[in-house]
């Protein structure tokens, strides 16, 4: 499960901890355990050493942290300097997701590339 809500993950990582099934039948039903990235809990500089994919988890940290969106506006553009091969798709999902308004966007496109 990849996770980038706002709140750290807390559901089990048991698959039938999400099936809705009576009692009887949890012995006959498959059960196993599925790996969890949160990245809420992963530092910043830490997302990935690869440039591109940390640009991009960045942005997908930040989505529905929309309190901290404006705080992180200098470290994404440091971001997408160093992957600026993504800038539009990444803007793309700004404008759809973050708070950020026209000038900002802007700002952040005319810093990344100017």
């Amino acid at each position: 499960v990849f996770y980038h809500g706002e709140k750290e993950w807390k559901i089990p990582n048991e698959f039938l901890y999400l099936v809705d099934s009576e009692e009887i039948w949890r012995p006959y039903l498959l059960n196993f355990q599925f790996p969890v990235l949160d990245l809420g809990i992963i530092p910043d500089l830490e997302l990935s050493k690869d440039r591109r994919l940390r640009a991009r988890l960045l942005t997908m940290k930040y989505a529905t942290r929309k309190a901290r969106q404006m705080a992180i506006k200098e470290l994404l553009i440091e971001a997408l300097r160093n992957a600026p091969e993504d800038l539009l798709p990444i803007i793309h999902y700004l404008i759809s997701v973050y708070i950020y308004d026209e000038q900002t966007l802007r700002g952040i496109i005319r810093a990344v590339k100017p």
